[in-house]
């Protein structure tokens, strides 16, 4: 029985190499592929730095810190005194 290769195969690997590569709109370039395959652990490293504070932010870690941050920090939150508390 010859392979068919108009037809997708049953197992996953080959089914996803069938409709991700071979049957593709298009490829990308060969210099693009090992530009990708060079720089992508990289930029990946970057953006994960890059990404720390707003997670630890979104988290809620900044909490730790809101004893230590005095005064300033409760301004600079916008938190005031509540107009019901004024004389």
């Amino acid at each position: 029985m010859a392979d068919d290769t108009t037809q997708a195969p049953k197992d996953l690997i080959g089914f996803l190499d069938f409709y991700l590569v071979r049957k593709a709109p298009f490829q990308l370039p060969d210099n693009v592929r090992e530009w990708i395959v060079k720089f992508g652990p990289w930029i990946a490293l970057v953006l994960l730095v890059l990404s720390l504070p707003p997670l630890l932010f979104v988290l809620g870690i900044g909490t730790v810190l809101m004893p230590f941050g005095g005064y300033g920090y409760a301004t600079a939150s916008g938190s005031r005194r509540s107009s019901s508390l004024r004389r």
